[in-house]
């Protein structure tokens, strides 16, 4: 890597510090001076404690140029849409003709992300001139790099037993979070589903409807589709979910059983990736790719596994359907993927009614279907590359505010929304601290107008997969003094109609 790509001062430190959070940083006290170390972070916590002694501090993972990363961006992307093909550019892994390989971004994205992420700016770490790097972190993808990239670190293990809060969003929590498969409430919902699609299906025995099918991908910018549909008897109206218990017995669903796939089968196609697969990434000689790589094949067994029963049921239900077309909102889920790849096969039209705004134009979502919902000339030219399928039809979402009332601005005592943007896993100009660094900088701005007698309410509107308790915890400890609601569960429809002033920080690549 060049020198020139690192955003730290070009002299020699006696120290290196790399530390996680506050917990870790009272063990390295003893050994830092401020005259001659440098302190890498993760959490903002420790980096407002550290910036308030005037010790010379930068986040770990927001060191690098961004044209660096932006090159990175592209080759990352290429890797998670390319690792299941053979030399040739087909798919490693089929399954009654079906594609498997690209039904599984979910499920190795946040490995491959993550490792990734610190593997370059570890990487980065090895052109600063120091004496000696001093390592202080409990997150193990972290340790695992510096081990590898950084061999002479020496590591402190002890950590403070104080447990002062930190502030960045922990990933792979909440990753492992969303992918558990078996709690007892999810085994009771299975159960319930499983129930309503065996009576679904004798009853669709019993009926014997032929009418054409389009399958639909139910979520916001569906639903209004969905409710039309129904109400056309000609058409049978298949979707991914129940809209809700009440309609589980009038709605249809793919009728999965969830069957065993025989072992020499699995077998036989992880034998067949790790003979055929050859992705060849190596960045500064390091083979990237095959680091990676082995993050995702003890995962493949159990991955196959489900991929095989999914594709087995989704033969056995649409094959004596007469299924006109597919609406998906995305490619990811497994499940979805499948069906995707399923109607690629089967000559079945697939039109993407797009969930995001998709201006990442190094990523690949709803590249490859029959057609899509482009936002915007703008979207279909910049991400699309003016592709003919990509129709500029508007963001369906906007239909929900079409009949909202304009509001009066109140300018003597504005109600300022925040809604709140973080951690991007899928772009490495991300990092882990973001919503906290700049949610500071944003009320630190709005604490001094207070003070100027400006008087305002403040709404801090929190994404799904962000933490209440961490936001609470971070307000409790930097802004004591300013009232600050905090909004998860309400719709956004409902908190954004009380706005007279909106502020966004979400977090995007865009200059």
């Amino acid at each position: 890597m060049e020198r020139a790509f690192v955003g730290i001062p070009e002299r020699d430190f006696n120290r290196v510090f790399i530390v996680e959070d506050r917990n870790h940083w009272n063990s390295c006290k003893p050994l830092f001076n401020e005259e001659t170390d440098l302190v890498l972070v993760i959490d903002l916590g420790l980096m407002k404690m550290l910036e308030k002694e005037k010790i010379e501090v930068f986040y770990l993972d927001n060191i690098l140029d961004r044209n660096y990363l932006e090159e990175r961006n592209y080759e990352l992307h290429h890797f998670l849409n390319k690792w299941y093909l053979d030399k040739d550019g087909n798919d490693i892994i089929v399954y009654k003709g079906v594609p498997v390989g690209s039904a599984y971004l979910l499920n190795i994205l946040n490995d491959v992300t993550y490792n990734f992420h610190f593997f370059i700016y570890l990487s980065a770490v090895k052109v600063v001139s120091c004496r000696e790097i001093i390592c202080a972190v409990t997150d193990e993808v972290i340790k695992k790099w510096v081990k590898i990239l950084l061999p002479a670190a020496r590591f402190i293990e002890e950590v403070d037993g104080s447990e002062v809060p930190a502030y960045y969003f922990p990933i792979s929590a909440w990753m492992e979070e969303k992918m558990k498969t078996d709690t007892f409430v999810k085994k009771i919902k299975r159960w319930g589903v499983g129930l309503f699609e065996y009576i679904g299906r004798v009853r669709e025995t019993l009926m014997r409807n032929d009418a054409p099918a389009i399958y639909l991908q139910n979520y916001h910018p569906t639903f209004p589709i969905i409710d039309e549909l129904k109400k056309n008897r000609d058409v049978k109206v298949i979707m991914a979910n129940y809209s809700s218990p009440v309609n589980a017995l009038k709605e249809r669903r793919v009728f999965y059983r969830n069957r065993t796939i025989p072992a020499d089968i699995i077998e036989s196609s992880l034998t067949a990736f790790k003979n055929r697969s050859f992705y060849d990434w190596k960045i500064d000689g390091f083979d990237i790719g095959a680091n990676l790589l082995e993050l995702i094949v003890p995962k493949l067994p159990k991955l196959l596994q489900s991929a095989f029963s999914r594709i087995e049921d989704i033969e056995n239900y649409f094959g004596p359907q007469d299924v006109r077309l597919m609406v998906p909102v995305t490619e990811l889920w497994l499940e979805n993927n499948l069906i995707i790849n399923y109607c690629k096969l089967k000559g079945i039209p697939v039109y993407m009614i797009i969930n995001g705004l998709l201006v990442n134009n190094f990523s690949y979502d709803a590249r490859r279907v029959d057609w899509v919902n482009s936002y915007s000339e703008a979207i279909k030219e910049d991400y699309f590359g003016g592709m003919d399928n990509a129709i500029c039809l508007g963001d369906p979402r906007m239909d929900h505010y079409s009949n909202q009332q304009p509001k009066v601005i109140d300018r003597e005592n504005p109600v300022i929304i925040i809604g709140a943007g973080g951690y991007n896993l899928i772009d490495m100009n991300s990092y882990l601290a973001y919503e906290f660094d700049f949610l500071y900088d944003l009320l630190e701005v709005l604490s001094d107008l207070e003070g100027e007698g400006y008087k305002h309410s403040i709404v801090l509107k929190v994404r799904e997969n962000g933490y209440v308790s961490q936001y609470s915890r971070f307000l409790d400890e930097y802004f004591p003094h300013m009232k600050v609601r905090i909004e998860q569960q309400k719709p956004f429809k409902e908190v954004i109609a009380e706005a007279d002033f909106y502020l966004s920080f979400l977090f995007t690549n865009i200059v």
